[in-house]
Parts: C-alpha cells; structure tokens; sequence
C-alpha cells in the first residue's frame, strides 16, 4: 500500500507539473496571457535577437526585439552585418484545443554596413502563425511570413517582399522555461530588379515567462 500511494503521488505530481505548464507560448498562436512577461533569446542565421514581451490581455501581446544580424535580412549569399530594432505585437484570432492562431506585426528599424557604408531603412513584417499542442509540454508551429523591407538611404529607396513558409516545435522544460526551434525559408523579390533572393531563417532559443 506504501509503495502504491508513493506512486500515486510521483504520478499526481507528473500531471500537475504538465497541467501547469499549458497557457503559453513563444512563438504559436498562443500568447501569455494578462499580466504575464516573457524574455525569448534566439540564435542561428541570420543573426542574433532578444525579445521582451509582456501579455496587456489575454489575446494580445506587446514588447520589443532587438536583432543583431550577420546575413542581410535572411538572404544567404549575403555576410553583410546589421542591427534591428522592432516593435512586436502578437494578437491571438483564434484558440481552439488542438489549434490556435496569432496575428504578428513586428515593425521597425534596420541598418545594415556593406563595404564602409551605412544602409537605413524600416522593416514591417507582417505573419501568421499557428499552433498545434501536441501534449501539455510540446507543441508544433507553423508560419507564413511577409516580412517587407525597404532601404531610403542610400537613395534610390529599394523594397523587398519575402514570401516565407515555415514550421518549428516547442517543448517546456518547466512550466516557465521552453526551448524553442524553427526554420522558414522562401523567395526575397527585389521588386527594383525583380530579382528573387534565396531567404533562410533557422534559429534555436530559449524562453523564459515570468
């Protein structure tokens, strides 16, 4: 009978842990939550970035990212270094039990430094991203992403239009602490050129609500 209620407890406190950690995301369709502050650090190409975010009620997020890039906004045949500095916002349309959807729009400003010189523009990424929980402590995401861009300075002002597809899992270590993974990939068309730029982001992270 000990041994049975020793086991009952172990397994009590295994549901629990997993019940305590559903309510949240960094990056699906499921947002924080009212009151409910997050720090997110990524890494992987093309760059380096921190998100704060903090949950103004329970289907909207807002915060900031600052990004310190080493590949022009996910272009591959490009090494050229750059910061970005955005406003993130998160609105979740819709939250089912097996699915979920946010709204992303995450403007901004970036500066990139080719060859001794100093490119300025603005960045107004607009996307969708979907979520999947696949048990308590994993969960599967999806994205389409248009992530437009335009330089002004130098002149003459250029704009970019990415298309980007994409997907990542999520898995939390403790109710508070998740590590994250995801890549999208797809089309930059220069619309001065109308060239098409082979775009990648592949990142890994870890997010930590408090």
């Amino acid at each position: 009978m000990r041994r049975l209620a020793v086991a009952i407890a172990v397994m009590t406190g295994l549901v629990a842990r997993e019940a305590s950690a559903e309510g949240w995301s960094a990056m699906s369709g499921q947002t924080l939550g009212t009151g409910v502050g997050m720090v997110w650090g990524q890494a992987g190409w093309p760059g380096i970035s921190a998100d704060l975010a903090y949950g103004t009620s329970p289907t909207l997020d807002l915060g900031g990212r600052f990004t310190f890039n080493y590949g022009e906004e996910g272009i591959t045949d490009t090494g050229v270094l750059g910061l970005k500095f955005q406003f993130t916002l998160r609105a979740q349309l819709l939250h089912k039990a097996k699915f979920d959807l946010a709204l992303r729009f995450d403007p901004g400003l970036l500066l990139y430094f080719p060859s001794n010189r100093t490119i300025v523009g603005v960045t107004f990424p607009v996307g969708l991203e979907f979520g999947f929980p696949i048990s308590p402590v994993f969960r599967a995401n999806a994205s389409f992403d248009l992530p437009f861009w335009i330089t002004f300075s130098p002149s003459p002002t250029q704009a970019f239009i990415p298309i980007l597809f994409g997907g990542g899992v999520e898995y939390l270590v403790e109710k508070d602490l998740a590590l994250t993974a995801r890549l999208k990939m797809g089309p930059t068309i220069a619309t001065y050129s109308g060239h098409a730029y082979f775009t990648l982001y592949f990142l890994v992270g870890v997010a930590y609500r408090f």
